[in-house]
């Protein structure tokens, strides 16, 4: 299990006890009218009420459910997901009765087209977070690049949408003229979201080249 789910557990057990106390203190109040077992109903009630809360709380907060519920539903979906599967592939430690697993952070733009995903580094983990396919737990998401943070201690996966096609075209040859105008110098453009940098070459050459090739398809 889970330590987040063994918190949500314990939590859900209480208010339980709470409502069978609250329950049974209501029952013996209507058999002897003691006023402190009419104080006690109110009592486990409203314990079991707030208990209650904050599971709905924490789950609507660790979610991000003021970004809306649909980012709320992705979030929660592929969170989950992937702890399961990472749960399945050993990346846990062993807490009495739960599972530790390491700290994910699971972020996404507004349209769902990309995000970025960071796990803390540890040293049991460090050598398998390099090489894990993590796609494989993403659902539609794929790992564009992955890489460590300065520090060491969290390593950042960034995803694309792979439902989302980022290819462009263009009717004229003016209008691709125009958008390759918009272009850092020194870059090149495969798709709406990649650009490569000119390295050790010579850019009017390099560009010529380009041109020359696009002219031909077009």
């Amino acid at each position: 299990m889970r330590k987040r789910q063994a918190v949500r557990l314990i939590i859900f057990s209480m208010a339980f006890i709470a409502f069978a106390l609250g329950m049974g203190a209501k029952a013996v109040s209507r058999i002897m009218q003691f006023r402190i077992l009419e104080k006690c109903v109110l009592l486990c009630f409203a314990v079991f009420g707030g208990l209650i809360v904050s599971l709905v709380l924490e789950l609507f907060i660790s979610n991000k459910i003021w970004k809306g519920f649909r980012y709320f539903r992705y979030h929660w979906h592929i969170k989950d997901r992937l702890e399961r599967q990472m749960l399945d592939a050993g990346f846990g430690i062993q807490r009495s009765f739960f599972v530790e697993l390491p700290k994910i952070k699971l972020m996404f733009d507004k349209d769902f087209f990309a995000g970025t995903l960071k796990i803390r580094n540890a040293l049991k983990f460090d050598k398998k977070l390099d090489d894990v396919v993590m796609s494989a737990a993403l659902g539609k998401f794929i790992v564009e690049s992955h890489y460590q943070s300065d520090d060491g201690n969290m390593y950042i996966y960034e995803l694309i949408n792979s439902s989302v096609s980022y290819k462009m075209t263009f009717k004229y040859f003016e209008d691709f003229r125009r958008y390759s105008g918009t272009i850092n110098t020194y870059k090149l453009f495969l798709d709406k979201r990649t650009e490569v940098k000119l390295q050790h070459t010579y850019r009017g050459a390099a560009y010529a080249d380009y041109l020359s090739v696009c002219t031909e398809v077009f």
